[in-house]
């Protein structure tokens, strides 16, 4: 069987220039993201013609857009993509938080409104664009095609259904040990995306809904603040078509289960080498959108989900999230499934109607937000969470390791990050810092971008480097180091900073971080000894504690330093005892929260 291979690189298009036949053509270019079109389907192929009737009929779509998708790289600027949603109350803006070019059509943009409170994931291949949007004036899926339209789909959460797992509790696989050596050089998670022929007859790319689909999990990941370890994070290991008809008895958990029997699925699963498995199914159940085989956490034998495609990455249900949460160990309402541990279970917001992604509370029609439920986390001043009964994130982190490591590791892998602030309101002198494990690097070059598409020259060539920032940097300062490892493999990483350092310069508030926000700090990093150094800031005075947690969010430490007065406060965190590996500083200040990144390497 074909297998789509998520490594496989698009080539690099001209941005702005064709060359076809020794001839130049200028690109014309929409200023517009979205531009409506006639809705008339008949000058399109028969096969996509099939797709847009059942996308138009299905019942979580209430308005069907036919439109034409202009140049997003083009349209943003500086980080800020402004755009209109057809025949709604006008321009809804959004900040890059997460940009991954290759081009100005290979890439995914990440961004959060201004307010904090709606999230759109874009991505793009050779030029076609899909996504999902949350805003004020609704929920929005757009789906690209291969031909001149691409269909925007308002979403009725009231139509979408909920999940039939359960689940019994399995813990024989998923006892969680202290320290954090042993996850330090893992792979990320591999994830098969299998389809089946109903799957196909719905979207007009599954390869690229996967894509959406994963990125959509990691985006939640990092928005819970879930531990450190890269076998938190989704990869896709391939996409693959399975000759299987679902729903023959309307039982999506026992169809489930009939997956992780097949020999193909099997096959498939060895073929590329993946830890958990996902099928894409039609809208064949009538209740449930999907299930998992039954043991949460997963096994590595029971490892498999379903979900029905029209929902798997729709904006405010996102299924494919919800059963690869099951995998990991999240469970629903504590009402509705009070199995163990008691901590792990979804969470509907108090007075508001959203709820995080493990929550089946109320149906449908509360809007998912992309958070998994945990209590140090906050949603528009909210708590995520209770320590008692609503703590997915830290159910994640404890097994992750185990579920990251059902198949062994296919290559020897890097993990590396910048260490730096994510906030600067006062020009001058900065440091950034990679951070890495597993492999040592060869070398190291940074560059620096105002959108995360276009980068200037390198900048610096070391691992450590201290750029100037200044008043004329204000809006996104978008960091890029390419570091080359042995054999030649070269790993790319990130790392967005807000800049407002003249009043007036920038309308929107920082993401994380204002003038009147806690500020924390640590050196050295890698720890070399057994002494972390921490330095914040209040700015008003606070009951304050530290924690420190391991790479399955774990406390290993913990210091409550009771009330302290506004200004600036240093303290020492003494580390002797504790294994090599990545940890996580966590500093609550009253409401406030900040987390650092440290290695220790003694």
């Amino acid at each position: 069987m074909k297998i789509s291979k998520f490594t496989t690189k698009a080539k690099h298009r001209a941005c702005t220039l064709l060359v076809a036949f020794g001839l130049q053509v200028q690109w014309v270019l929409a200023q517009e993201l979205f531009t409506l079109q006639q809705s008339d389907k008949s000058r399109f192929s028969a096969n996509l013609q099939g797709k847009m009737e059942k996308i138009e009929k299905n019942p979580v779509h209430k308005r069907t857009m036919y439109v034409q998708v202009g140049n997003l790289a083009k349209i943003q600027q500086n980080g800020k993509l402004t755009f209109t949603i057809p025949n709604t109350g006008g321009p809804i803006t959004f900040l890059a938080r997460r940009v991954e070019a290759e081009s100005e059509r290979d890439f995914t943009w990440v961004g959060k409104s201004e307010d904090g409170l709606y999230q759109a994931i874009f991505v793009s291949k050779q030029g076609k664009l899909s996504g999902s949007i949350e805003s004020k004036y609704g929920n929005y899926q757009l789906y690209g095609t291969d031909e001149s339209v691409s269909l925007l789909m308002e979403v009725d959460l009231s139509k979408s259904k909920e999940c039939k797992a359960v689940g019994r509790a399995n813990d024989q696989e998923h006892k969680p040990k202290s320290g954090a050596r042993q996850d330090a050089c893992q792979e990320a998670t591999r994830v098969l995306i299998l389809y089946t022929q109903a799957a196909a007859n719905f979207a007009p790319d599954i390869n690229q809904l996967a894509d959406l689909c994963i990125q959509q999990y990691n985006t939640a990941l990092n928005n819970s603040s879930i531990g450190n370890q890269v076998t938190n994070t989704l990869v896709n290991a391939g996409v693959a078509f399975i000759p299987f008809t679902e729903g023959v008895d309307n039982d999506s958990q026992a169809d489930a289960f009939r997956i992780s029997q097949r020999a193909d699925a099997q096959n498939l699963r060895n073929q590329t080498n993946a830890d958990i498995v996902m099928t894409l199914t039609g809208d064949v159940y009538t209740t449930t959108f999907g299930s998992v085989v039954g043991d949460i956490p997963a096994n590595n034998s029971s490892a498999y989900a379903v979900v029905e495609i029209n929902q798997a990455s729709l904006a405010g249900a996102y299924t494919f999230l919800h059963e690869a949460g099951h995998i990991f160990g999240g469970r629903h309402d504590h009402n509705f499934d009070s199995n163990p541990p008691s901590y792990a279970h979804g969470y509907q917001l108090p007075n508001q109607t959203i709820r995080t992604l493990m929550s089946v509370r109320n149906n449908g029609d509360l809007s998912r937000i992309l958070h998994f439920s945990n209590p140090n986390v906050t949603f528009n001043g909210t708590q995520t969470g209770t320590a008692t009964l609503n703590d997915v994130a830290r159910r994640i982190g404890e097994v992750s390791a185990t579920i990251g490591n059902f198949r062994q590791s296919i290559t020897n892998p890097f993990y590396g990050y910048i260490e730096g602030t994510s906030y600067v309101g006062n020009s001058g002198t900065n440091q950034f810092e990679v951070a890495y494990q597993c492999i040592t690097p060869i070398s190291f070059e940074w560059s620096v971008s105002r959108d995360g598409f276009t980068f200037g020259s390198p900048m610096g060539w070391s691992e450590i480097i201290y750029p100037y920032i200044s008043s004329s940097d204000n809006g996104l300062y978008y960091l890029r180091c390419r570091i080359t490892l042995p054999g030649g493999q070269v790993s790319t990483i990130y790392k967005y900073v807000s800049v407002n350092i003249c009043s007036g310069c920038r309308t929107e508030a920082p993401e994380t971080e204002t003038v009147n926000s806690v500020t924390l700090v640590s050196w050295p990093n890698p720890v070399i000894n057994n002494t972390v150094n921490l330095k914040f800031m209040l700015p008003q005075e606070a009951v304050v504690s530290l924690t420190l947690t391991d790479s399955r969010a774990s406390t290993v430490k913990k210091l409550l330093l009771g009330k302290l007065a506004p200004g600036n406060h240093q303290k020492q965190l003494d580390v002797t005892g504790l294994s090599p590996g990545l940890y996580v500083i966590n500093l609550q200040a009253g409401s406030q929260r900040r987390s650092l990144k440290v290695l220790l390497s003694k």
